[in-house]
């Protein structure tokens, strides 16, 4: 009877040391849901840091998930660039905000014929699962780029809905 009575009391400190754990993991996991981005990396005479600047672009892909990439601001040759790193986090918050952090940096590589292309910055693909349809202000570091409407208006045409840093963003109050 002893034996048995130790093994509940065990079950019991066991299912509460659960429960304890699982609040405290779920607390941080709210807390922690900043974004934050690695390290800049040593950079080289001439780079450029682009942060939170750039043209972001949405694209259904099915019902319920969401593409996006980030591109930085400007036109960069890709035969003159050199891409150091290109980082973001994505995250969508409970008042339907997709908030995104964005990081480039790039170098001119001294190359000699630049081609007249804008594919040197490089971009940041993110995919955005289970997204409830609705209205969604979108945001660039501290910058309001505008509201998109999910699902997105043209998933049949294959067409992007981009939203800039260059145009009409709104700083925060």
């Amino acid at each position: 009877m002893n034996n048995s009575l130790n093994i509940s009391s065990l079950k019991l400190w066991y299912l509460l040391f659960i429960i304890f754990w699982s609040g405290i993991l779920a607390a941080c996991n709210k807390i922690t849901s900043q974004l934050t981005l690695p390290e800049i990396p040593p950079l080289t005479e001439g780079a450029v840091v682009q942060e939170n600047k750039g043209t972001v672009c949405f694209r259904n892909l099915e019902y319920s998930m969401l593409q996006g990439i980030i591109q930085p601001q400007g036109c960069y040759s890709s035969s003159c660039t050199d891409q150091i790193q290109q980082v973001g986090a994505v995250t969508i918050s409970d008042q339907n905000k997709i908030q995104i952090q964005s990081r480039f940096v790039i170098a001119r590589n001294g190359g000699s014929i630049c081609t007249a292309d804008c594919g040197g910055g490089g971009y940041v693909e993110f995919d955005i699962d289970q997204i409830e349809q609705g209205i969604y202000s979108v945001w660039l570091g501290e910058m309001k780029l505008g509201d998109i409407e999910i699902p997105l208006r043209y998933p049949s045409l294959n067409r992007d809905t981009c939203l800039s840093s260059e145009a009409k963003a709104t700083p925060l109050p």
